[in-house]
């Protein structure tokens, strides 16, 4: 046991107050015999042990009442588990790491399970004594030092972490720790202080930590939520692979019941440039999760931006929606290189006469002459009949599908099967073409294509379901050698007739058969035009470029090509906006900006071009579950850490500092003794004995 306040030692002798004044007040009476009273003295006798035994117990209590209330001045103290009691002269050196994950967002008895945290440090701040240094951690996805290090001056540290907010992302509790580990020892030696760390999360969804390390003191401040029953939005996906204005576009999106209890009629929207425009109502049952489909109508071109929200108030309100992007082209730029007498058709498919608002901006070249033009320029480039390539044509090719260009091949008359194999399909990981098949004289046609099916995405909206168009009819076509990722076309005995395939951010559509009238009767057919233009479409949207998806806490980065090396800006979804410098690297100019937070829409322009950016919160952290640290995390149990809530956190740091402090128990039971000797004082049969004694 140690004394905290060991000055008023002296007080203790306030407890012989009582025995002192009972010595000095005892009344001494003159001895008279009176020898009618002789027959009473025997009852005298007994009357009076009883009263000098009540007597004797009331200077007992008020003796013990006085010693317990002065023994509460000196603040008595077991010694704490750490075995250090009185901290006289040492110094504390506090490390407190905060998490400020998107689950620290849910809602507390006071605010937010952050916000509880935050006023839980504080406190701790507010016990620094001249000397005591303490180092605050944000724990992000990458951690932030609260005054860049260590510091003795508390209002400073109090005034930073005030404003210190919540991210939308998940939290690196390990490299939080790893740095308050290297931070430590840094400036004083750390063998002067005692050191304490404090770890305030709510510990949901944190599967390990490193251990403390040796010589500290560890606390481990759980901060729970009112509830554990959420709900969460998250992968939204469009599943639409050609995206036009006007025509409906499907979109997925997971919902999902993270609580015990079931959540039923539910209103989810569906929003596109703010505006509602589809919604359904639904039920989850507990701990369960759905796959839910929109279709929306986007009426215009360009970028777009579109929400999937719950109109459900629950535990954690910032995962109830989840953001994503829509780009329907403005204009697409395509490339046709084919000679101009015998693919005229291909040019009159993709743009008309007279259409000065096409969607399309076709440009016509030469195959002896295209390698001279500028492949950037370009979103599609549509190939017939290809001449042998040189090396540098190949990898100009390419490079330009690699960055995200697309790539119609058809075969020729004067293609060279091998050759095209050799120098370009095989770079880019495509199936090959095969050997030649059908009849050489034109209206010998050897079949068609195999009757595409209503809901093929590539004809949606095109074909009617009550008819069927008549099936163009094909002379000669090439067997395609590999397997494609993808055959959006089949000819009638099944082999493939349009394969496509990935690479890079770039895709390639392979055409078995050709437009040319030798090979056939395609390009005379109504349906080759809209087909045309499904194609480049398909082509030109290769993974949706424009629109972006990441998490938030994500590093974000946008590559573009070496004619846009300008900075570009970057305006986050509250308004702000950032200025990001060129990095170049080969042929790319990369825009990078670190850890996106918060969730929203973000939008980066580099000159002309612009990047619609949707960051979500990570789906783990909408599961509220809270685990017991110490089971999840024995190392720190095998370290002695405590763990506590923010309302008890003073207590246990006072108790392990200077020990478990007895001074309330001393003042109570000092008080308990007053009260019983008062109500023992004052009986009626002590004052008759009182009395009695008296006249005596």
């Amino acid at each position: 046991m140690t004394f905290l306040n060991s000055a008023l030692f002296w007080g203790l002798s306030a407890a012989a107050l009582p025995l002192l004044i009972h010595l000095f007040s005892r009344r001494r009476f003159p001895r008279i015999d009176f020898s009618t009273l002789r027959f009473l003295r025997r009852l005298q006798s007994q009357q009076m042990r009883r009263l000098r035994l009540r007597q004797w117990l009331l200077l007992l209590l008020r003796t013990l009442a006085v010693f317990l209330i002065a023994f509460a001045f000196l603040r008595p103290a077991l010694k704490s588990r750490s075995g250090i009691a009185a901290l006289s002269g040492s110094r504390i050196s506090l490390v407190i790491v905060l998490d400020a994950s998107a689950s620290m967002q849910a809602a507390s008895r006071s605010g937010s399970c952050f916000d509880l945290a935050k006023s839980a440090a504080d406190s701790l701040l507010a016990l620094m004594n001249p000397g005591d240094r303490a180092l605050v951690i944000i724990a992000r996805m990458q951690p932030e030092v609260l005054l860049n290090s260590f510091s003795e001056n508390a209002p400073a540290l109090r005034r930073a972490l005030k404003s210190a907010q919540a991210s939308d992302g998940s939290a690196d509790l390990s490299a939080a720790l790893q740095l308050a580990a290297a931070e430590r020892h840094s400036g004083t030696s750390a063998s002067d202080f005692r050191t304490e760390l404090f770890l305030m999360s709510d510990f949901a969804g944190i599967s390990q930590l490193p251990n403390p390390l040796p010589g500290i003191i560890p606390f481990l401040v759980q901060v729970n939520p009112l509830s554990r029953e959420n709900l969460s939005v998250s992968g939204v996906k469009i599943s639409t692979d050609l995206l036009e204005a006007g025509q409906p576009l499907d979109v997925e999106v997971t919902l999902a019941n993270h609580g015990d209890k079931s959540i039923e009629s539910v209103y989810c929207s569906a929003l596109l440039n703010d505006v509602r425009v589809a919604e359904d109502v639904v039920s989850l049952s507990p701990s369960a999760q759905i796959a839910q489909h929109f279709q929306i109508i986007a009426e215009k071109n360009g970028l777009q931006t579109g929400i999937i929200k719950f109109e459900h108030q629950d535990a954690l309100a910032v995962d109830n929606q989840a953001y994503f992007g829509v780009w329907i082209p403005q204009k697409i730029d395509v490339l046709v290189i084919a000679d101009p007498t015998d693919y005229r058709s291909l040019s009159l498919a993709l743009s008309p006469r007279g259409d000065a608002n096409a969607l399309l901006n076709v440009t016509p070249a030469n195959p002896a002459g295209w390698d001279a033009l500028p492949l950037s320029l370009y979103d599609v480039i549509i190939f017939a009949d290809p001449p042998v390539l040189d090396r540098t044509q190949s990898l100009r090719l390419q490079n330009f599908i690699q960055q995200g260009g697309g790539l119609l091949l058809f075969p020729g008359n004067r293609t060279d099967v091998a050759a095209i194999n050799r120098d370009l399909l095989s770079s880019l990981q495509a199936p090959l073409w095969g050997e030649k098949v059908g009849k050489v004289v034109p209206g010998g046609a050897f079949q068609s294509w195999l009757s595409p099916q209503d809901d093929n995405p590539l004809l949606r909206g095109i074909l009617r379901p009550d008819a069927q168009p008549a099936s163009p009819q094909f002379y000669l076509a090439l067997r395609t050698v590999g397997n494609p990722d993808e055959v959006l076309l089949r000819l009638s005995d099944g082999s493939p007739l349009l394969s496509q395939s990935a690479f890079g951010r770039g895709r390639v559509i392979l055409s078995a058969s050709s437009p040319h009238p030798d090979w056939s009767d395609w390009a005379t057919r109504g349906i080759f035009a809209p087909l045309m233009h499904r194609l480049v479409l398909r082509l030109a949207q290769s993974g949706q470029e424009q629109c972006r998806s990441l998490l938030a806490g994500d590093d974000l980065e946008v590559g573009v090509s070496t004619g846009a090396a300008a900075g570009a800006s970057l305006i986050s979804p509250l308004g702000e906006e950032f200025k990001l410098p060129p990095v170049v690297q080969q042929q790319r100019v990369l825009y990078r900006y670190s850890h996106v937070d918060p969730a929203g829409h973000y939008r980066l322009r580099a000159g002309d071009l612009d990047y619609l950016i949707s960051a979500n919160v990570p789906p783990a952290e909408s599961d509220l579950s809270v685990p017991d640290p110490l089971q999840a995390f024995p190392g720190w149990k095998n370290a002695g850490a405590l763990r506590t809530e923010p309302d008890d956190l003073i207590a246990e740091v006072q108790a392990s500092r200077h020990g478990r402090e007895l001074w309330r128990s001393a003042l109570m039971a000092g008080l308990v003794f007053l009260l019983v000797e008062s109500v023992l004082g004052s009986s009626p049969r002590s004052r008759d004995l009182s009395s009695a004694n008296e006249e005596t």
